[in-house]
């Protein structure tokens, strides 16, 4: 077997070839501004601008534009969302953008874009603590040859859900060229500078603030699987140095019973989480509270106790009986 070196013409013409690859290829796109209202009424359509400027060396020929908004899974918003760009260089003035197919990949993960974009760290939640949020991606349905840097926006209309909210929405801004590349230089990756209150109906819903338990699902029914998040660690309590924690609860139903779970028993017990002084209970309301075929849960109360039950810990850290932690079910 022959063996060639490289030598060091080659290695120039190489090296130049290179190059010119990347500069064909480069581009940063940086979000400018966002358009967003701080407040929106439950159930009415949220309308934001997002400003791009994309700074290219080289030809970018073929290029389709991705767009991304991150919000509450409950608003349904695959259903509720629409997108437009507009960019005089492209001569494209409020084009519709079409939702991105399941079935097209993120060309550097191979997975579907929303779920590549939620498992990148770099976005995901973008700065959410509850885990029930969703990307919904779309795509330009042209494609453009890009040789100079542009100016563009993107219009998302989308419908806010019902229930009282504190969220940061995020964005993300790409091509389907160069896929999941950094966040650019922007800010508005922070999801400090997306934060929208919802003003609706029900329980407030706050994903942004440390909680000292949550609900896993901020919205759901009394027939699905729930998980409530303890972090004995964020504000000092009595249970902060205890490492057995148990649920105590009262469900409300729809024909007027309050049915109580508070013994202390391997059904009301939290199980260890992830890190440090962090807990889970993962339970499933109809079986936890006993419910007839005829019954639904419409809320339930419940506070954290020891393992002698003597110790209870309900909202903000309170330990007052005035102050249980509060859930509403809601149907989808």
């Amino acid at each position: 077997m022959n063996i060639k070196f490289l030598g060091k013409a080659n290695f120039w013409k190489l090296l130049t070839v290179l190059v010119l690859l990347a500069l064909i290829v480069a581009c940063s796109a940086d979000i400018t501004s966002v358009e967003q209202p701080e407040t929106v009424n439950g159930g009415d359509n949220l309308t934001t601008v997002v400003n791009v400027h994309l700074d290219v060396a080289g030809t970018n020929p073929g290029k389709t534009l991705v767009v991304a908004i991150l919000v509450p899974k409950s608003w349904n918003a695959s259903r509720n969302t629409t997108a437009f760009y507009t960019c005089t260089a492209m001569s494209a003035n409020n084009e519709k953008m079409s939702l991105m197919p399941a079935s097209e990949k993120e060309p550097k993960t191979q997975l579907p874009w929303a779920v590549a974009l939620m498992q990148d760290k770099r976005y995901a939640l973008m700065g959410n603590l509850v885990n029930d949020m969703e990307w919904i991606v779309f795509r330009s349905t042209k494609t453009y040859d890009v040789n100079n840097s542009i100016d563009y926006s993107v219009k998302f209309i989308t419908k806010a859900g019902e229930q009282n909210m504190l969220v940061n929405l995020g964005y993300f801004i790409g091509n389907t060229n160069n896929g999941l590349e950094p966040p650019g230089n922007d800010k508005f990756h922070d999801g400090r500078y997306a934060r929208l209150t919802v003003n609706g109906t029900g329980d407030l819903v706050d994903f942004v603030n440390p909680q000292l338990a949550m609900m896993e699902l901020a919205k759901a029914t009394d027939n699905d699987i729930q998980t409530i998040s303890y972090d004995g660690d964020l504000i000092t309590t009595p249970l902060s140095t205890e490492s057995e924690i148990y649920i105590c609860a009262k469900g409300y139903t729809n024909d007027g019973q309050v049915i109580d779970r508070c013994a202390i028993s391997d059904k009301t017990a939290f199980k260890p989480a992830p890190g440090i002084n962090r807990f889970r209970f993962d339970f499933w309301p109809r079986s936890f509270f006993g419910l007839n075929e005829n019954q639904t849960l419409e809320r339930m109360e419940y506070f954290l106790t020891d393992a002698t039950g003597t110790k209870k810990v309900g909202y903000g850290g309170s330990t007052l009986p005035s102050d249980p932690f509060l859930f509403t079910f809601k149907c989808q």
